[in-house]
């Protein structure tokens, strides 16, 4: 357990204060994002509100998601990793206000999930390339497409693909913003990465 904490310091840290908001009594009422509130005025519950579930379902797809696509972002590049989580925080409950006035209020971790699934794709679809393992290459990409066809039907439908509530309804904004959040950053990483890669390569190769 010590070394996934070392290991894993970020993510384990966020899971574990996640479980907290969800069995404290009232703390995920005061992290809640209300989108009628001035935005600079709910600087707490901006940060916090993706720590705040509206079920027991939504908290364990939420947290089971982050966790695994956590471990992997954070493994390849812990900076960045922060880097995207800080922003996705920012930016998913200010794009939403933006975009889906007809929401009132916003909790859950899905949107960040995104993020970091977009960002893990980047790093395992690039490893399965340098490794040439054209299988995880398909399997990796097909799981990409995934999260936007994922998105398209919640815009479509208007419901959610997993966790199921009566009390909360899909919001594609946040995890489309998170999308291109997180494969912005993997994005960067990766090329960033490769080129570091090709440089050493040839330096190698033509003896400096």
């Amino acid at each position: 357990m010590f070394q996934y904490i070392r290991d894993f310091p970020v993510t384990i840290g966020l899971a574990l204060a996640t479980l907290l908001v969800f069995f404290l009594p009232n703390a995920e009422a005061a992290c809640e994002f209300h989108t009628g509130v001035k935005f600079l005025s709910q600087w707490f519950q901006v940060m916090t509100c993706h720590m705040a579930h509206w079920s027991a379902d939504h908290l364990m797809w939420d947290l089971v998601m982050f966790v695994l696509m956590g471990a992997i972002c954070e493994k390849h590049n812990r900076g960045l990793y922060s880097v995207v989580l800080v922003a996705s925080a920012v930016f998913i409950p200010l794009m939403v206000v933006q975009l889906d006035p007809g929401i009132d209020s916003y909790r859950g971790l899905s949107g960040v999930d995104t993020a970091l699934f977009g960002m893990a794709m980047w790093y395992l679809i690039g490893n399965a390339i340098e490794d040439r393992n054209w299988w995880g290459v398909g399997l990796f990409s097909l799981l990409f497409m995934g999260m936007f066809a994922k998105i398209g039907f919640e815009y479509l439908s208007g419901s959610t693909l997993f966790a199921e509530g009566d009390n909360f309804i899909a919001v594609p904004t946040a995890h489309l913003v998170g999308a291109v959040l997180g494969c912005i950053g993997g994005f960067v990483d990766t090329v960033r990465w490769s080129s570091r890669g090709a440089l050493w390569r040839r330096w190698v190769a033509g003896g400096g």
